[in-house]
């Protein structure tokens, strides 16, 4: 594995491999990350020589109210309708999870993952079998798909309240042929607007927004969709960077108000 990923580097925690496989993509492990401080710990499951390391969060039933200004919560916080969403660079379904009890268990969540090899370990493996997430996966609204992207965007005939797109694998943007390459274009940008519902939002969640502000401005010119001053916002996040709302609809001063309390 490449040692450069952020948590090897981590002289505050000790890393244990537990188990890995191969498949057509890479080879896919899971890994449990120790904090020497108080001995707590969590799991990533890495993928790409680790370039991409996936969040492992336990499913968990109950609806959870959204108080964060931040990306995630941002759909439930402008009360936008959230019927069906969709989560690209899914890995085994965290953000998924999230969305989930945000909406009490009653949105339609599907997920988009290119490495079918992630969502097995997910499910599979022993020491994560106390995260439930074989359970989550099985639920009649939950669907992770194992397809490339934009392979899924151009075949999908559904359209949705909200288009999530992580942060995950961003680290290997030019360093493989992986998902990144075909998602981070201008043709992808257009394919997320085609597949948005009417009055929906695309969250671009800690993403480099510095060149898909003028992607997505461009593409607002050239098909007509708007004063794209009036349907962007942009979100200082908690870890540094920035998030992004598209809503080609626009937004409300209403809606401006409840980000500004």
């Amino acid at each position: 594995f490449d040692k450069s990923t952020p948590f090897f580097l981590d002289k505050k925690v000790d890393v244990k491999m537990l188990e890995s496989k191969w498949n057509e993509f890479s080879r896919v492990s899971l890994a449990k990350i120790t904090r020497k401080r108080n001995r707590r710990h969590y799991y990533r499951i890495l993928h790409n020589n680790a370039h991409s390391n996936v969040h492992v969060w336990k499913y968990r039933r109950g609806k959870k109210e959204a108080t964060k200004l931040e990306a995630i919560e941002s759909p439930y916080l402008l009360e936008r309708p959230t019927k069906d969403i969709l989560v690209m660079f899914a890995g085994c379904g965290a953000e998924m999870t999230k969305f989930n009890r945000y909406s009490g268990g009653q949105d339609n969540i599907t997920g988009v993952e290119i490495n079918p090899g992630v969502k097995e370990i997910a499910q599979n493996s022993r020491h994560l079998k106390h995260y439930r997430l074989n359970r989550f996966y099985k639920k009649p609204n939950i669907n992770l798909v194992a397809q490339e992207g934009r392979s899924f965007l151009q075949a999908n005939k559904k359209k949705y309240d909200i288009i999530y797109i992580g942060s995950s694998a961003e680290t290997s943007a030019y360093l493989t042929g992986h998902s990144r390459k075909f998602l981070d274009t201008i043709e992808a940008h257009l394919l997320y607007l085609k597949n948005i519902k009417k009055g929906g939002m695309i969250v671009l969640d800690h993403q480099p927004i510095d060149w898909q502000i003028p992607s997505f401005r461009k593409l607002f010119e050239d098909h007509d969709l708007g004063d794209f001053k009036k349907s962007v916002i942009v979100l200082s996040s908690t870890s540094g960077d920035h998030d992004m709302l598209i809503s080609p609809s626009g937004f409300s001063k209403k809606e401006i108000d409840k980000l500004l309390k």
